[in-house]
Order: C-alpha cells, then structure tokens, then sequence
C-alpha cells in the first residue's frame, strides 16, 4: 500500500481526523455502537466525527476515545489522532493477558506524555501552520544516526521538481513506489535518477542505501527536534 506525504492542510482537515478515527476503531475490532456504549459517546456525536461534520473530532472527544481503545488493545494519543503526530497506533502486546489491567493501560499514554513532548508538539504544530507545504517525519530507524536519532523529529518544505538543487542536503523523500523516508541526496547513474544514502553504515534498516530513485517529492530539513537525554 503506497503511502503519501501529507501537507498541513489536511492534517489539520476534519475529513483526515476522521479518516484516522475510522482505522483505529477497525484496529481495536470496535462497532460505533460498541465505542459508544463503552465511552458514553453519544452515536450521532460519533458519526458527526467520523464523516468530519461540525469542525470534526474535539479534543475532549479524542481523549475519551484513546482511553477506551487502550481497554481493547490498541495503544493511540489524542495528538495522533487529531493531528497526526507520533506513532500509529498499535495493538498492545499480550493483551489478553493484560485485560484485567485494562484501566492501567488506558492511563499509560498520559503518564508517558511529558511536559518536554509537549513542548515538541507545539513546535511542530506551529511549523505546519506558518509553512503551507511542510512535510514533517517522526525517525523510527537508526539510518542517518548519529545526526538523527530514533524517535526524533525532522520537518522541512516539500518541493516537486527541481531536486538537483538539494543534492548533499538530509532530505525527507517521497519516491515514485510511495515510499517515505529520511536519506542524503546524491545524484543517480542517469539524469532524473537519485541515490537515497544513510549516514549510518551499520545501520540495521531493511536499505540503508537506495539506489537510482525516481523521486516525487523532497524536503531537505530545516527544522529537528532532539529530545534531553534522559
């Protein structure tokens, strides 16, 4: 399945959050009634959300839905759903033998949410908002260590053409097969062609290097976020 990079405007739309609201209750195997009945969400409060009626899902609505998702498995934030930013969701490891903990697990994602991820969100929401073409991308490899770390944030402006101009820049790419990821430009064996190349050379990622690329879009970074070690 091809994946497309996404632009602030529709990150913010309320047809995306309830694009994204629709896969995480299919993830967690929940009918719109049974959401409801279990979260005391009204059903035309929910379907509203769904079809993105009324301004779209609130802030309010997105906390009460991670929270009865973590009781059926599936681990989500409010800021994924509503904006986009973090990790999918995903379904919790061995749930079924943690489902008489369940409310243990539904308080887990607002215990983990520090005050410095925050301050992150903020910053990322402000960059999407002041630059209509901005692209951002959450690391979840150790590619282009030791500048860029695992579960750090890089954000930059996409641009469709002229690539040639970015060679040697850290790029956050869309190639022709969907795929996105974060690579050094450099040029290909043929015009129009890119190598996408790691910094790290031990990297453990399935292609590390990724030769003679069609690209669609790039954005070299201008904006990255590192976290205070811990």
């Amino acid at each position: 399945m091809k994946k497309n990079i996404v632009t602030s405007d529709n990150f913010f739309s309320p047809s995306a959050c309830a694009e994204r609201l629709k896969r995480v209750r299919n993830l967690a195997n929940l009918t719109r009634k049974e959401l409801c009945e279990k979260s005391g969400i009204n059903i035309n409060t929910l379907k509203g959300w769904e079809i993105g009626r009324y301004g779209g899902l609130t802030k309010r609505g997105a906390e009460k839905i991670v929270k009865h998702l973590a009781k059926a498995g599936v681990q989500c934030t409010p800021e994924w759903l509503l904006f986009k930013i973090g990790s999918d969701p995903k379904l919790t490891p061995n749930f079924e033998e943690l489902r008489d903990s369940s409310e243990q697990i539904a308080n887990q994602a607002s215990r983990e949410e520090s005050n410095e991820e925050q301050k992150i969100i903020r910053e990322l929401l402000f960059f999407r908002e002041h630059y209509k073409n901005s692209v951002d991308y959450l690391i979840m490899d150790n590619a282009m260590m030791p500048v860029y770390q695992k579960g750090e944030y890089v954000a930059g402006i996409k641009r469709t053409k002229y690539f040639d101009a970015l060679i040697g820049y850290d790029c956050i790419v869309q190639t022709a097969d969907g795929t996105i990821l974060l690579r050094a430009l450099h040029p290909g064996r043929k015009a129009g062609f890119y190598n996408l190349i790691s910094h790290n050379l031990q990297a453990t990622t399935i292609e590390p290097v990724i030769y003679d690329a069609i690209l669609v879009s790039a954005a070299p970074v201008i904006w990255h976020r590192k976290k205070n070690p811990a």
